[in-house]
């Protein structure tokens, strides 16, 4: 009977790895959408295209990270 804790360090490994990307994409979808407020337009720019694009009040959808 061994109690070596290093046999499951592969399997530690992945289900880290698996938990980061999990908590990474939450992020993603946490960050790509924004509220705006009644009264207000919102401008979302994107940082590699340049473009600028007015959205009205509401739940607006961007690329997150992005613009």
């Amino acid at each position: 009977m061994t109690t070596d804790p290093r046999t499951n360090a592969p399997a530690m490994l992945a289900s880290g790895v698996v938990l980061g990307l999990i908590l990474f994409l939450v992020a993603g979808i946490y960050g790509s959408f924004t509220i705006i407020q009644p009264g207000n337009v919102g401008v979302v720019f994107n940082r590699w295209s340049g473009a600028l694009k007015t959205v009205g009040q509401g739940v607006a959808w961007r690329v997150p990270w992005v613009t």
